[in-house]
């Protein structure tokens, strides 16, 4: 019964493992960029977009009912936002769906959706923070080197 006991502990330990903290993020900041090809853009190309940092109690509140998904087949994307945040100590980039419930954190490669409660409040949340960074410039595209 001992070793039942704790086989299950194990493997529950494991699993909760693999669920990303998203409350223990930090410096959660969104960059002046929508668009199509937001997975294409390194991560240290950001720097040179414009930025808003995201109120850290309001993505906690969204994010920390979020789940990781395995989708059979990848989401389809029609758009989103790029974000970062630290976690950790260490800087990672996310990319959230304007079309849904939906992101992808690059450094796990996993998917995660958002509660269906705070999905509609969570894209009014960022579309918010858009249009302020709009008011600060433009929001254009990175420039592409040849």
């Amino acid at each position: 019964m001992k070793k039942r006991a704790f086989v299950f502990f194990l493997v529950a330990g494991i699993l909760t493992s693999c669920q990303v903290r998203w409350e223990n993020a930090t410096k959660w900041t969104l960059y002046g960029y929508q668009g199509s090809r937001l997975f294409k853009i390194p991560i240290d190309s950001l720097k040179m977009l414009d930025t808003v940092q995201l109120n850290q109690d309001s993505v906690t509140s969204y994010l920390s009912s979020a789940k990781v998904v395995h989708p059979k087949e990848p989401f389809l994307w029609m758009g989103g936002y790029v974000t970062t945040c630290s976690l950790n100590g260490h800087l990672r980039k996310v990319e959230f769906s304007n079309y849904g419930n939906f992101f992808y954190d690059e450094n796990e490669k996993h998917y995660y959706q958002l509660s269906s409660e705070k999905a509609e409040s969570w894209l009014a949340f960022v579309q918010n923070n858009l249009l302020t960074l709009a008011r600060k410039k433009v929001i254009t595209p990175p420039q592409t080197h040849p």
